[in-house]
């Protein structure tokens, strides 16, 4: 069973997408520094919400989309770029909404911090990310 899961995430378009995630989460990171470090960049909006990081994490999805959708999915077919670019923040949504109330549930409720309860969750969040994506987001 291992080798059978070793075979299905040892793919070029799951290493793929595993890249582009990981370059995702750099360019969010790399903007957020830039903008509050270097910059001085701090903002609210509505008194509560970082510009900055909601800059950075806005144009991160947006690089992330693009990479998913023409590097790791490989889809030509621009009729449907309108549609995937709507799932694709769906599932972006649904996985924050979710994965972030799982991290919560397994602080509150198993006395994780919230790195190590981050961390778990993440596994499992890359792992819907990826059949939700494969599956619906880009499917062929």
């Amino acid at each position: 069973m291992i080798e059978k899961i070793k075979a299905k995430l040892l793919t070029r378009e799951f290493i793929l997408f595993f890249i582009g995630g990981v370059s995702a989460f750099l360019v969010d990171f790399g903007l957020l520094y830039l903008l509050v470090y270097i910059l001085d960049f701090h903002p609210l909006l509505f008194g509560f919400i970082s510009v900055s990081n909601l800059t950075s994490a806005t144009i991160a999805v947006i690089y992330n989309f693009f990479f998913q959708r023409y590097l790791a999915f490989n889809t030509k077919d621009n009729d449907n770029a309108r549609s995937e670019l709507t799932k694709f923040i769906g599932v972006q949504v649904f996985t924050v909404l979710f994965f972030g109330g799982l991290i919560f549930g397994l602080f509150l409720n198993l006395g994780l911090t919230v790195l190590v309860a981050k961390v778990i969750t993440t596994v499992f969040q890359m792992i819907s990310s990826y059949i939700l994506y494969k599956y619906f987001v880009f499917k062929k």
